[in-house]
């Protein structure tokens, strides 16, 4: 059998149902091809700095960061929705966030997620216009 696959020995690689939220910028590539990367650096930071907050004040948590994107778990789906809500809400133009949540199984250690939960959430964000917070049926059913 596998042994040692990056999981630390006290980490338990049982899946179990989450709330996945992803997040992207939208326009990100654009903005850093206009006006170079250490904007693009500083924009990140500040988005970040921005976001912690709330998605900690729903219980939420970044697993982790992609790029200008975030990979997040929550407690509920509802806290989830309330926390996408209020990013979208937040974030300053020029760039405008879309986030995909998604309810589903997957494995959660202390510096990332797995499973097919995470992909859902990912392809989810894809879908999701600038501006817009959008769920899978799964998410929509428990909430």
């Amino acid at each position: 059998g596998l042994t040692g696959v990056g999981l630390p020995a006290d980490e338990d690689p049982t899946p179990s149902e989450v709330t996945v939220m992803s997040t992207d910028l939208e326009g990100f590539t654009r903005f850093t091809a206009d006006n170079g990367d250490e904007a693009a650096v500083a924009l990140v930071a500040e988005h970040q700095r921005q976001v912690g907050p709330i998605i900690r004040s729903r219980g939420g948590r970044v697993v982790k960061r992609l790029g200008d994107g975030l990979m997040m778990v929550f407690p509920a789906p509802e806290a989830a929705v309330l926390a996408g809500l209020e990013l979208v809400d937040t974030v300053e133009v020029p760039l405008r966030l879309r986030a995909g949540i998604h309810l589903g199984e997957a494995v959660v250690t202390h510096d990332d997620i797995l499973g097919h939960a995470v992909n859902v959430a990912a392809r989810i964000t894809e879908e999701a216009p600038p501006g817009v917070v959008l769920t899978s049926v799964e998410v929509r059913a428990a909430v």
